[in-house]
Order: structure tokens, then C-alpha cells, then sequence
């Protein structure tokens, strides 16, 4: 998704990888495997408006920032330490409120501009400090992270190549080009922590380059960047752990809780009895289901890549 209008690089990569997809399914193997083993979503541009007003070449301007209403989409989110009512909410706001609710999303990336690195939760904190504002699954959030931006040949040096000015790099990323939100500067009513709280979806914000809408004669160069990063990025919904949960019968229940021991962050199952939970592999868990009105069930396991852990629960009366 990509809510600033301004920032068109993300919105041209999207429309690439598209395009990417649809040409080399039926010819490569790689292509065809990776489309038929994820349930893949690509909003372009969530902020049309925004990029009518934009000008090709601005570097670091706001000029097409805002929808048609002057609103930045990406301080318009209910928030944890901000507003957190929908009364007033944008409508471009609203619908992507509804369409992540709408699925059970278990990834997904925000692509914005203006800096080349990738941004984690949380986005804010209680006293809007620039200091690093940790939430439950910072562990995960660092290693997918990192599976994008030490696959990206210029984030991993934390340096910006295309920066607007000759001076000091000031978007400068010591860990391997990643941040924490608040950490790097805090915002309120952010799309990757309401993602991540309300809808269960690990969200991270892709800054795919200091130039926030580079000429088309240099797209081509941002576009084989971060291709293949963001391909890497999107097959780690392979890791961690999925199932489902039946009743003995086998009917599937829904909204059973999954608890990860030291994770304060659960998931629940969907209509269907599924549930997906993004772990980092190569680590021992012990996942517990409950659900009122069931026995609660518990058991460790050690998680290599991904594993396919389903529960029967049994009525506790």
C-alpha cells in the first residue's frame, strides 16, 4: 500500500511487481511457485489524489503529501496514544480500515519515500519522544526487517545514495538500514501499528529511496533495487507457525485464541478454524489455544522454518 502521493516510487513498484508476475508466471518456476503459495494483495496508490498534485523531479517536498481533503493518510489511523475514534475518518482511511479487517492478513508492507530504510513498530509512543517505542513482537518485526534491507544492495549500508542534499547523510542507519518508528521520529495515527494491533498483520514501512519522486529516467533503477527484496520479504509469511482448530467433531472454531509463551501479542482463528502466526525460526515456543467454554491446550515446539501445529479442543462441560 502506498498512502502518500508524493512518494511514487513505491507506487511504480507495485504496478512492477504486477507486471512481473503476470509475464513470468507460466515461464519460470521460481514465479509460479511463489504466486500459487501466498494470497498476495497490491493497492498501488491509496492516495490518488495526492499523486495528481505531485511533481515529477521534487526530491524532499510535501506537494501532493495530503489527499483532496489536506489530510496526510498516514497520521489518519485510530492510534494507541492518539485519537482512536472513526467518526472522522477519511474515507481512503476508512476503506483500508475495512478491507485488512475484511481478511485474515498476516504480512504486509506500507511503501513510502523520501529514505532508504525499513521502519518497524511501533510508530509512536505515550509522550511523542524521539526514543524506541518496543512492542510485543519486536524479534520478528527486526528479522523481517532485515530480510529486506540486507538483500537491497544499498540499504544494508544505512546510507542514502540519492539524498536531496550534498551535506551529511542525515538519514544515516547504523543496524544494517532499519529502524523503530519512534525511535528514528514518533507519529500518530500510523497505518503499520494500527495493521499490526487491530488486524493482526505485521506491518513494516518500506523508505525505498531519499528521492521521493525521481524522474522516470531513473525509475529503472529503483524498481531493480527493491524488487527482489520485496520478493524475499513477501515469502517470509513462510515462517513461524500455522494449523487449525476443530472441535472433535471437526468442525472448525472460530476465534480461538493463540497464545506464543513471552509474545504479549496473540492472534485468533479465523471462520475456518485457521490461524497463521509469524514467529523467528530457529527457536523453541510453547503455543497455547483457548477458547471459553473449551479446555485450554498447550505444547512447545521447536520451529525450524514453518510448522503445521492444528489443535482438537474438547468441551469443558
Amino acid at each position: 500500500m502506498v498512502p502518500q502521493g508524493n512518494e511514487v516510487v513505491g507506487r511504480e513498484l507495485s504496478l512492477y511487481l504486477i507486471d512481473y508476475l503476470l509475464r513470468n508466471y507460466q515461464t519460470l518456476d521460481g514465479v509460479h511457485n511463489f504466486v500459487n503459495g501466498v494470497r498476495l494483495h497490491i493497492a498501488p496508490s491509496i492516495n490518488p489524489d495526492g499523486y495528481e498534485d505531485a511533481v515529477e523531479g521534487d526530491c524532499d517536498g510535501t506537494k501532493g503529501r495530503e489527499n483532496a481533503n489536506q489530510v496526510d493518510l498516514n497520521r489518519s489511523f485510530p492510534d494507541q496514544f492518539g485519537r482512536q475514534d472513526y467518526d472522522h475518518a477519511e474515507p481512503e482511511t476508512t476503506s483500508v480500515i475495512r478491507w485488512t479487517q475484511s481478511e485474515p492478513f498476516v504480512l504486509s508492507v506500507a511503501l513510502h519515500g523520501g529514505a532508504l530504510v525499513v521502519n518497524y513498530p511501533f510508530d509512536s509512543n505515550a509522550i511523542s519522544a524521539n526514543q524506541y517505542s518496543i512492542s510485543p513482537d519486536d524479534e520478528i518485526f527486526r528479522y523481517l526487517a532485515k530480510v529486506y534491507s540486507t538483500n537491497h544492495g544499498q540499504m544494508k549500508t544505512g546510507k542514502c545514495g540519492d539524498r536531496c542534499t550534498s551535506g551529511e547523510d542525515e538519514f544515516a542507519f547504523k543496524d544494517d538500514g532499519i529502524t523503530n518508528g519512534a525511535a528514528w521520529y514518533p507519529i500518530n495515527g500510523g497505518m503499520q501499528d494500527w495493521n499490526y494491533l487491530q488486524a493482526d498483520c505485521l506491518e513494516l514501512t518500506i523508505e525505498t529511496g531519499c528521492h521521493k519522486y525521481p524522474s522516470s529516467a531513473q525509475l529503472a533503477g529503483y524498481l531493480f533495487e527493491n524488487l527482489n527484496p520485496l520478493v524475499k520479504l513477501i515469502q517470509s509469511v513462510h515462517i513461524g507457525v500455522r494449523g487449525f482448530v476443530f472441535s472433535p467433531k471437526g468442525k472448525p472454531i472460530e476465534n480461538a485464541v493463540i497464545v506464543v509463551e513471552g509474545i504479549a501479542k496473540n492472534v485468533t482463528t479465523h471462520k475456518m478454524g485457521d490461524y497463521w502466526r509469524l514467529l523467528t525460526p530457529n527457536m523453541q515456543y510453547t503455543i497455547s489455544v483457548h477458547k471459553a467454554g473449551y479446555l485450554s491446550q498447550s505444547i512447545k515446539v521447536f520451529i525450524e522454518q514453518l510448522y503445521t501445529l492444528n489443535f482438537t479442543l474438547y468441551s469443558s462441560s
